[in-house]
């Protein structure tokens, strides 16, 4: 609700794990009132299960005045394959197989597929960019957090007017509608 309502200075905390090497991170993403985003990131022991205890440690580390209690709100599993220019100055990130999960409930976007370009500098003469404008693909903003929010969560517990002109439009794009 909290991003829906575009209220700044709010934060996500996620777990992420990494099968390739088997790593795993404790991360804190804070967006802040000049819409300035910051991440820090705690490596985990995997040998060790990261309880609330920890993460609650982490973020109050961070965030001094947090109070509230934690709660799991959704598991978001993808393969991502990432690409980078021999200059380093242009990463493209493929993420596919999206499938999220909430308790018993599970929903999967199988012909879904985000590619986000990430650039130091917008340059439109980007090969990607290219290839994607010539198949008539273009920038389409959407949160993976917010899909698997709207996708598991009841319209009681969450808003999803703000969404639906997306969904809409992404249902078209995969066909399903």
């Amino acid at each position: 609700r909290i991003h829906q309502n575009g209220k700044k200075n709010r934060f996500k905390i996620r777990t992420r794990s990494y099968l390739n090497n088997n790593e795993s991170f404790l991360e804190l993403k804070q967006k802040n009132n000049k819409n300035r985003t910051s991440k820090k990131r705690k490596k985990l022991d995997n040998s060790i299960p990261s309880d609330n205890q920890v993460i609650m440690s982490y973020v109050k580390k961070h965030v001094p005045d947090f109070s509230r209690e934690l709660k799991k709100s959704l598991n978001i599993h993808f393969s991502r394959i990432t690409l980078a220019d021999k200059n380093l100055t242009e990463r493209i990130t493929i993420d596919l197989g999206l499938t999220y999960k909430r308790d018993m409930a599970e929903k999967s976007y199988p012909r879904l597929v985000i590619v986000e370009v990430k650039q130091d500098q917008y340059n439109h003469y980007s090969t990607i960019i290219k290839k994607l404008h010539e198949r008539r693909i273009y920038p389409f903003r959407i949160s993976k957090y917010c899909l698997g929010i709207y996708s598991l969560y009841s319209n009681d517990e969450v808003k999803k007017n703000m969404m639906k002109v997306k969904m809409r439009a992404l249902e078209k794009c995969l066909g399903t509608i």
